[in-house]
């Protein structure tokens, strides 16, 4: 008599899954190959997916209504236990599915590919053992500063100079003890700037999504298979299936891109403390200045601080204030007499000029006088930028793009006007003042340029001329006022860190124009002083109950149907307050219109929780996630505040 097949417990992406697996039949031909660990395909609904076999046993109370597993899509389990362990921590940290946190383990080009069969070309070359490099008398030096310990360390490296000697002593010495080490960075293109810092290391493996696939497919394989290796990447390489972790570095530990906004929810460094606390290797958190957050870790004794020096000496810093000298011309294209008069000097004078706007476009948005409307994205709840020289709208949230009216779209009855500037209106308007000088745009520096007067750019250009060893006799910001108006409660903290870096790219001057001079950003700026900051904005955060001097959660409820979103955010919070309105020390807000409210066609509302008990918070978000499918996601210390 032949035997009743087994039954596979295979955990998929599907919203409706959760925390649950679905059970599917084993087929005879797979029998002796199936194992948990593995991917396979299966049939749900109308459809085939791809899932994670979590378990094989020998009955199910739902054995009728089975389906049988269709093949299996690897030879053997793609992630070790220590990496199925991490997952299922996640699973329960972030309320997602296993599935979902599964995926985000694995490269885009393996996550859709197949492993079965993998083609000879294909199979990855096994990778020799790093050879032990002796380090230097600086290096030991250096490396005294953090010790031998095992721990997290903090970095402040206020001069933006000394930090990368640190990671060089800190990478060898784990290399020589036949350790692997990631070293994470926040955008793809920081990563040849930093091999360049790292010299007498051996060649990286590279996990960034911007990777050619095939390249990306065979320096995973590789990192999962060899004995210790040097691990260089993106967020996500902070999963690398490496074997005997020994270091971790998290360089610009607070930046956003550090921030998955997507189920699972995670920040880089969380996981980062999860890797290290599980394996014991220590784990680096470098920046110019500590956040907030890991400044109260060294305060409890949850890591140790390694400061290096504070500048000696800094630029000048000039407040333009243009509630004093209304410009109208100012307003509309960012350059005011003041600035303009500034930079008409610095030219004269054949110095160097950083001009710094915060937007990449022609104009902000459209509007018009009659309907008091802007033109809006359809899919977003934002205006659309003009990028004049693609003669174009487009929405900086979605991509949607459009042609640009001459009429108001809403009201037909009006010209629009132009509202607010970007790079591109700012070069028009200093290639008019200025037609002598030689300006180039970010785009253009590839390399330190040999012959300019000004570079145009935005923020996102600092870390590319710092890592290019770039200065400026000048540098000037437009619109120094706009990261502190952002919906987020760390956007003092963000903007001040922005102008310090800016103020270390100064030789002589940063000149920022601003309508809000009495606030203490530039106040501490102008002092020269991190630590009064630090301790002024912390005092703030406290008046206010903000992280870090009290833990946030936060819930977003999304829908297609804005009425759905707001009825389902107040089942949410009769929820929360159900479950948690009771305890001390509970501070549950009323839902409110996330911003942007729409983004890609989906309504947000945004209820924030502020409770020391985050277990009791993930439990409803749970029972919230079952009922309503899955559009709930759950950030502890969110962006936006």
């Amino acid at each position: 008599m032949a035997s009743r097949p087994l039954i596979a417990e295979v955990a998929l992406p599907v919203s409706i899954a959760l925390d649950e697996t679905f059970d599917y039949l084993v087929p005879a031909r797979l029998k002796k190959a199936a194992r948990p660990g593995l991917r396979v395909r299966v049939p749900f609904r109308n459809k085939t997916l791809v899932g994670f076999l979590t378990g094989i046993k020998k009955s199910s109370p739902f054995r009728k209504k089975c389906r049988p597993i269709l093949d299996l899509v690897d030879h053997e389990p793609l992630l070790d236990p220590a990496l199925w362990d991490l997952a299922q921590e996640m699973r329960r940290d972030y309320v997602c599915a296993l599935a979902d946190v599964l995926n985000t383990f694995l490269p885009q080009s393996i996550r859709r590919g197949s492993l079965h069969p993998v083609k000879a070309e294909e199979t990855p070359a096994p990778l020799p053992m790093p050879q032990e490099t002796p380090l230097s008398a600086e290096e030991e030096k250096t490396l005294a500063l953090v010790g031998t310990t095992p721990g997290i360390s903090v970095i402040s490296d206020p001069e933006n100079a000394e930090r990368w000697g640190l990671y060089a002593a800190l990478i060898k010495d784990a290399l020589n003890k036949k350790k692997s080490v990631i070293l994470t960075l926040p955008q793809h293109d920081m990563i040849d700037d930093a091999l360049s810092r790292l010299p007498g290391l051996p060649p990286p493996l590279i996990l960034s999504s911007y990777q050619k696939p095939a390249a990306l497919r065979r320096d995973w394989m590789n990192a999962r298979s060899a004995p210790c290796c040097f691990i260089i990447g993106t967020r996500s390489a902070v999963f690398a299936p490496v074997r005997d972790l020994g270091l971790i570095i998290i360089e610009q530990d607070g930046h956003f891109a550090y921030h998955q906004d997507q189920s699972p929810c995670y920040r880089a460094s969380d996981i980062a403390k999860k890797r290290s606390r599980d394996t014991g290797a220590r784990l680096v958190l470098g920046a110019v200045l500590p956040s907030l957050e890991n400044g109260m870790l060294c305060k409890k004794g949850d890591a140790s601080l390694v400061s290096f020096d504070m500048p000696e000496t800094g630029p000048q810093i000039t407040l333009l204030d243009l509630t004093r000298a209304p410009d109208s011309r100012g307003r509309r294209t960012g350059l005011s007499q003041a600035m303009t008069h500034r930079l008409s000097v610095a030219l004269q004078e054949n110095e160097k000029v950083l001009v710094v706007a915060h937007q990449k476009c022609y104009v902000s948005a459209l509007y018009c006088r009659r309907c008091r409307q802007a033109v809006m994205c359809p899919r977003c709840s934002v205006p659309l930028k003009e990028y004049r020289e693609e003669k174009l709208l487009r929405c900086g949230i979605c991509g949607h793009r459009e042609g640009i009216p001459e009429l108001c779209p809403v009201c037909r009855r009006s010209y629009v006007r132009q509202i607010g500037f970007g790079t591109q209106r700012v070069l028009s308007e200093i290639r008019k003042s200025f037609p002598g000088a030689s300006i180039k745009t970010q785009e253009s520096v590839t390399r330190p340029p040999a012959d300019y007067d000004i570079i145009l750019a935005t923020p996102a250009f600092l870390d590319d001329a710092a890592s290019k060893g770039m200065r400026f006799d000048r540098v000037f910001v437009l619109d120094a006022d706009q990261p502190l108006v952002f919906a987020d409660f760390r956007a003092a903290e963000r903007t001040f860190n922005e102008f310090w870096r800016m103020r270390l790219l100064a030789k002589k001057e940063l000149c920022l124009q601003t309508r809000w001079p009495q606030h203490y950003v530039f106040g501490s700026l102008k002092e020269g002083d991190p630590a009064g900051f630090r301790k002024r904005e912390l005092k703030e955060r406290a008046e206010l109950a903000w992280p870090p001097t009290r833990p946030l959660a936060s819930l977003t409820i999304r829908s297609a149907s804005a009425q759905q979103a707001r009825s389902q955010a107040m089942e949410a919070l009769r929820a929360l307050r159900e479950h948690m309105g009771k305890a001390k020390d509970v501070e549950i807000c009323e839902p409110a219109e996330a911003r942007p409210f729409k983004v890609r066609g989906n309504y947000r509302l945004q209820i924030f929780v502020k409770a020391k008990d985050r277990e009791a918070v993930r439990a409803t978000a749970r029972r919230l996630m079952k009922k309503i499918h899955g559009r709930v996601h759950l950030i502890f210390n969110p962006n936006e505040g």
